[in-house]
């Protein structure tokens, strides 16, 4: 998942509409609270994309953690207009992107703390930690499963979706090193 997820104001525009129709409709018959509504694009044969409303969650979504994780740290709204969460502090455009299903093999049945405090030792975590003052930094959640699963959620959030894009790889790769680090010491 990412965001924002169209950087064209047309299809931002389009989509945002589809949403407010979606939601103005469940309030209009009592509901109250978070939707995760869920769209695909679809392009016609010129390419010009529109979208198909595929469920509407009427709880917290998937996404709901990694969004509001950015939105905390960024002090951040989400502008309809932007497609987007804006920084209070900054007043620009956030980009992230997330995952909630990390998995890799070699994760499973190490110590999580161990893991952790390898990975945070390697040379190059520091330029993982959140950064206030550039609105950076990769945040991790679901550690809990990665002894009997494999599988973490990280958020990565950058000034452009290719910086929030490289955070989150570099963040991936530095987990595979610390476990490797762990399978050479025999934990």
């Amino acid at each position: 998942s990412r965001q924002p997820a169209y950087d064209d104001p047309a299809l931002v525009k389009l989509l945002t509409d589809y949403a407010l129709s979606y939601t103005n409709t469940l309030a209009r018959h009592g509901v109250v609270g978070r939707v995760a509504l869920d769209f695909f694009e679809i392009r016609n044969a010129m390419g010009k994309s529109d979208f198909v409303f595929g469920e509407a969650n009427i709880r917290e979504g998937g996404t709901t953690h990694p969004r509001e994780t950015v939105a905390i740290l960024n002090n951040a709204y989400y502008d309809p207009l932007q497609g987007g969460l804006v920084s209070r502090t900054t007043g620009k455009k956030l980009y992230y992107v997330m995952t909630d299903n990390f998995i890799r093999s070699q994760f499973v049945g190490k110590d999580l703390n161990l893991m952790w405090w390898y990975f945070t030792r390697l040379p190059k975590y520091q330029d993982l930690v959140f950064n206030p003052q550039t609105n950076t930094g990769v945040k991790f959640h679901m550690l809990s499963a990665i002894p009997e699963h494999g599988k973490m959620g990280l958020v990565a959030f950058g000034r452009s979706e290719a910086e929030a894009q490289h955070l989150l790889e570099k963040a991936e790769a530095l987990m595979e090193e610390a476990a490797k680090i762990l399978g050479k010491r025999g934990y």
